[in-house]
């Protein structure tokens, strides 16, 4: 069941950075059901799988830095 929530959590995070609904990482956190540090977890796994992001202060969500 763990296993699950967390592919489920991955899904969900990269569709909210993809469609630039993220918030700042209290809001997103609060979105996933999880900790800010966790939050700050998940984000730093995305970095060494090579998903490589950023804040975009002018939408106010994380978003891809290729797409």
């Amino acid at each position: 069941m763990a296993l699950l929530t967390l592919a489920n959590r991955i899904l969900l995070l990269d569709k909210m950075i993809r469609e630039r609904e993220t918030g700042q990482i209290d809001e997103l956190a609060a979105k996933l059901g999880i900790s800010r540090r966790q939050t700050y977890n998940y984000l730093q796994t995305f970095r060494k799988i090579g998903k490589m992001y950023y804040f975009d202060p002018e939408v106010q969500s994380y978003v891809y830095l290729n797409e």
